[in-house]
């Protein structure tokens, strides 16, 4: 990667991102130029922790970026200190009155200012890791034998070294609500004008998609934004704490293959579920899309021998995290080779 830090321009070109397109410009003489990623070839543990697998390359490649240069007026104070210290600190990046920090302002680790993702030949152990574990996110009816796989896959990571421990995530259904209106917006967007013409001949489901979207109004749209935002603080913590977070992929072994998504009749347990989404769980993290998330087998129902899953869910942008827990798990959990019955 080319070595930002040394270019000629470098100061010209901060300032031209800083200031592009203000009428009142931001004066940047009190500023000099910082590595948000310490440049020193002695890199503290702390830092070799967060850029872990492989530190030593990615801190190589990237320390010289433009991603990882940045303003301050408190260089001597930032020093070599760990991510969360720069951020956090009195006058930090959470301080700064400069656009170029804007995003270090809410980035949990450094991982999120990487440019791309580097998956190395070998992992690594995950020996003392803590793991989190949902059932049901906060919730979500699950299957008793979804139950069960996942509780025995939580037991691989605990047998490899790991502790875990089970959270309260604490979402809602409300969350359910917020992917529903987006999923109708998105589609009534890049759909509804085929309506007219189409109707008889798209899938009956999606019709009714789309007709809900054209109920939709601006600020019930806007407002899944906000939650959103209420998800990622109701995760990040747990993030912050745990390295990963693990949860069912479905709420279900399995739907009939004759299911309809427009069958309201649908229950799980006993309990009233929606016949898209009342099964799923995935799609809850694709509204805190900036977090990795990762499927792998947990088991197979004993009843009708078919797979069932676990989610991995990772910090933000931390993909190779992610990565890495679930090669530890399925070299520890092999599935290949098992097919159901048919």
């Amino acid at each position: 990667s080319r070595n930002m830090y040394r270019f000629k321009h470098r100061d010209a070109l901060l300032e031209r991102l800083e200031n592009q397109g203000r009428k009142e410009r931001m004066p940047l003489s009190p500023y000099t130029v910082d590595h948000i990623m310490p440049q020193g070839e002695r890199l503290p543990d702390a830092w070799k922790a967060e850029l872990e697998p492989d530190w030593a390359q990615t801190w190589q490649s990237l320390r010289h970026t433009l991603g990882n240069l940045t303003l301050t007026a408190f260089n001597p104070e930032m020093g070599n200190r760990p991510f969360r210290d720069k951020r956090d600190a009195e006058k930090g990046y959470r301080d700064s009155p400069l656009r170029l920090n804007a995003d270090l302002r809410q980035a949990d680790d450094p991982c999120s200012l990487r440019t791309r993702v580097r998956i190395p030949e070998t992992m690594g152990r995950i020996e003392g890791w803590r793991v989190a574990v949902s059932l049901d996110l906060g919730y979500k009816s699950i299957d008793p034998e979804v139950e069960r796989n996942t509780r025995a896959a939580a037991e691989v990571f605990r047998d490899l070294g790991c502790v875990v421990e089970d959270v309260a995530l604490g979402w809602h259904s409300g969350v359910l609500d917020a992917f529903l209106t987006h999923s109708e917006a998105l589609y009534v967007g890049l759909f509804g004008h085929l309506l007219p013409r189409w109707r008889y001949e798209i899938d009956p489901f999606l019709v009714d998609v789309i007709e809900r979207g054209m109920h939709l109004d601006a600020a019930r749209a806007y407002r899944v934004n906000g939650v959103r935002g209420a998800m990622y603080r109701q995760l990040s913590p747990i993030l912050n704490k745990y390295r990963v977070l693990i949860c069912p992929t479905l709420a279900v072994p399995s739907v009939p293959i004759e299911h309809n998504n427009l069958d309201y009749d649908l229950r799980i347990g006993g309990t009233p579920a929606h016949p898209h989404l009342g099964w799923l769980l995935t799609y809850p993290f694709n509204l805190v899309g900036e977090c990795p998330v990762m499927s792998v087998p947990s088991g197979f129902c004993r009843k009708t021998g078919v797979p069932t899953g676990i989610q991995i869910v990772g910090r933000s942008f931390d993909d190779l995290r992610v990565f890495r827990a679930a090669a530890a798990y399925e070299a520890a959990s092999p599935w290949r080779g098992r097919w159901p019955t048919l």
